[in-house]
């Protein structure tokens, strides 16, 4: 997930990019895939 972030954040951002800051982004990312997996489909 972090390699999927970095290779997604513009330039600049990704340069100053620290690495507490992109296991953040990359806890958040796979919170909010886990919570949109977990809803159901309508019927």
């Amino acid at each position: 997930m972090s390699r999927h972030i970095m290779k997604t954040l513009p330039p600049d951002e990704a340069y100053w990019c620290t690495a507490e800051r992109l296991e953040q982004m990359a806890i958040q990312n796979l919170y909010q895939l886990e919570l949109s997996l977990a809803t159901p489909l309508p019927h």
